[in-house]
């Protein structure tokens, strides 16, 4: 039974007696908390990207060239530029530095990914990617939705160029004329797809 000041049979030594006892058990409380928090966690862990194949009926691909600039002091950087999207919106974007592509950003509906080649770092989680990411804006901004007041976009009909005003960071590019809806294209036309499959990963 818990003691109170105004209880006459509270004393200094009662309270000392007492204390152990609920310290036990806020311990006691703790110790379930942490065990359970990895199997809470663990339900929350996205299931694994599934690997790309764009030869599969659905895609359409876009091929092109463009300079990435990572940040406002870096260097720019060409390479190649893929884009795919699948009815049922799932999108790839793969920036290519011949023979090896530098980026990957691969998204779902429900998860994305990202890997980097350039400190072979990788990244991924549920839901909607980082805003702070540029390769999954390229799409939505081809596709005229509006962008986070931090995100730049230009284009013409020759070029584009999306660029985040608070890093620095910018793509400049164009894409070639034609659009690839797979199904009538063969395996070859389709830049470098032997890299194009990512491997099934489960931070941001």
């Amino acid at each position: 039974m818990p003691f109170s000041l105004r209880d006459p049979k509270f004393t200094i030594g009662s309270w000392f007696r007492c204390a152990p006892k609920k310290a036990s058990k806020v311990a006691a409380g703790l110790t379930c908390g942490l065990i359970l928090l990895p199997a809470l966690l663990g339900c929350r862990t996205p299931p694994p990207i599934p690997q790309v194949n764009l030869i599969e009926e659905g895609w359409s691909v876009r091929h092109g060239q463009a300079l990435w600039r990572p940040k406002r002091d870096a260097p720019e950087i060409a390479g190649e530029l893929l884009i795919a999207t699948h009815t049922n919106h799932s999108a790839l974007v793969q920036f290519i530095k011949s023979p090896f592509p530098m980026v990957n950003a691969q998204q779902t509906p429900t998860s994305w990914r990202i890997e980097f080649a350039a400190g072979n770092k990788e990244f991924d989680g549920p839901g909607k990617p980082p805003r702070r990411l540029l390769w999954f804006w390229l799409i939505p901004a081809l596709s005229g939705e509006s962008l986070p007041k931090n995100w730049l976009w230009h284009q013409n009909q020759n070029r584009w160029h999306l660029e985040n005003s608070s890093t620095g960071e910018f793509l400049d590019g164009y894409f070639q004329t034609s659009t690839t809806s797979i199904g009538n294209s063969s395996p070859c036309s389709v830049s470098g797809a032997s890299s194009l499959a990512f491997r099934t990963h489960s931070d941001n």
